[in-house]
């Protein structure tokens, strides 16, 4: 089997992470793979090192004539099995390019809003969904539940190093040592990309909440996006820019993980984001919203109720400081429950298993035997 990836994404985001394991996993099972990526996009660098990946560049602006001629030329020429479409504009460019040419055309949904019912139900033999919240925002747009399957995320098993994490634990404590505060201090990790989806303001506004009642809470953001300079703003508009740390874009996220006291996920909606299974998988003390995927790695239950996390309503700062709050408070259930897991995540989210799903769904379509997962 050849299976061709395209990927027309300008940022690296999860969706592109989840690509790259998935990439790396099928070539470990001896599966032919190739990729398509916008040209000079962070997917296209990826892609330059590893040498034993077929790779074509589309070069024409999205949309263009000459752009989808590439693709299609592309395409027909090495005759894949299948086509794998990884992002909303893949989906467009690569659902039109391949159009007629009897080669399924299977997308990825990784979120869970802008659902366009008319694009995935025309350009697209099959939608893989990374959570069944994913796919129910496909249903209730009309998309018939036959054209669905559910794939959750596989993330690679986190290696962490303890010279690293204590090099994270020296930045914690000079941190500290900045603010007049006798308190323990506890440090808080965000992750993700600066943007209002991921309420990051409701984790600021809780640490400030925090911060009243006597708490001595950092907060740490890795990640770059457009909200940067709004959340800074309102980081001193709450008098504590010397407790909210940005941290930028980072490569050590694990490390991060493993260094820190409570994982924040304050997210408004989520498909299934990596960073929650990465979190688990670590074995951090979460507080998280209820949102989307969240629930389903979660296993959030109809009252609200994890057995990973502390759970706190979207929007709410009240709620997310005595989330925050339970969290750090550290008792005999703590690495029981943190045990568990980490145990939970790394068989539900297993790298491995994710390939070999979506193998067998490539194979069950070519084969004309596919039913709604």
């Amino acid at each position: 089997m050849h299976v061709c990836f395209f990927s027309m994404a300008k940022g690296w985001g999860g969706g592109e992470l989840l690509l790259s394991y998935l990439l790396e996993s099928i070539a470990e099972l001896g599966v032919e793979s190739s990729l398509i990526t916008r040209h000079g996009s962070p997917m296209a660098s990826w892609a330059k090192q590893r040498p034993g990946l077929r790779h074509f560049e589309v070069l024409g602006h999205f949309l263009s004539r000459p752009a989808c001629r590439q693709v299609r030329s592309w395409v027909r020429r090495h005759k894949p099995d299948v086509f794998v479409l990884n992002d909303p504009h893949a989906i467009t460019q690569g659902g039109i390019a391949a159009w007629g040419l009897c080669i399924p055309r299977i997308g990825i949904r990784h979120t869970i809003f802008r659902v366009n019912a008319l694009k995935h139900r025309w350009l697209t033999e099959h939608l893989v969904c990374v959570s069944e919240a994913a796919r129910d925002a496909c249903l209730a747009v009309g998309l018939p539940r036959a054209k669905t399957s559910v794939i959750h995320c596989g993330l690679p098993s986190p290696q962490v190093h303890a010279e690293q994490v204590a090099g994270i634990h020296e930045m914690f404590t000079v941190a500290a040592a900045a603010v007049n505060d006798s308190a323990p201090a506890r440090h808080l990790l965000g992750v993700g990309s600066l943007i209002s989806v991921k309420g990051f303001d409701t984790t600021i506004r809780a640490v400030a909440k925090g911060v009243e009642k006597g708490k001595n809470w950092h907060l740490w953001l890795a990640g770059e996006g457009e909200k940067r300079a709004e959340l800074e703003k309102l980081a001193v508009d709450l008098k504590i820019p010397d407790r909210v740390h940005f941290l930028g874009f980072r490569n050590d996220i694990v490390t991060l993980m493993s260094a820190v006291d409570v994982f924040v996920s304050s997210s408004r909606s989520e498909g299934l984001p990596l960073v929650l299974v990465e979190a688990m998988q670590v074995g951090c003390v979460i507080a998280s919203t209820p949102v989307g995927g969240c629930c389903e790695a979660l296993r959030v239950n109809k009252n609200t109720q994890s057995p990973f996390a502390e759970i706190f309503t979207p929007d709410s700062t009240e709620d997310a400081c005595a989330a925050i709050e339970r969290a750090t408070d550290q008792n005999p259930l703590t690495e029981g429950r943190r045990a568990t897991a980490r145990h939970w995540a790394v068989e539900t989210f297993s790298q491995q298993n994710m390939a070999k799903k979506h193998l067998a769904l490539y194979e069950a379509i070519c084969s004309g035997h596919v039913a709604g997962a």
